[in-house]
């Protein structure tokens, strides 16, 4: 994933939640399990333009994904 182009594809939205997102993809990409191993291994799967259309579905619900109060679940959709 690059997050400086989810970034730029976010511009028109709230640099403040645009960024509190990005810092919880980056959290959730480096997220280890107590062995040092990548928790979440799907990261790299996780595309651009998915990330986008769930921050902007998201954002439609009055929402903001800061990490604690929404879980995001992908199905490869």
């Amino acid at each position: 994933m690059n997050f400086e182009n989810v970034r730029k594809l976010l511009k028109e939205h709230d640099k403040i939640e645009v960024g509190v997102y990005i810092d919880y993809l980056k959290s959730i990409e480096n997220d280890k399990n107590k062995d040092g191993t990548k928790k979440n291994k799907w990261f790299p799967f996780f595309k651009d333009d998915v990330a986008v259309s769930l921050f902007k579905k998201v954002l439609k619900t009055g929402l903001a994904i800061d990490g604690d109060m929404i879980t995001i679940v992908n199905k490869g959709k």
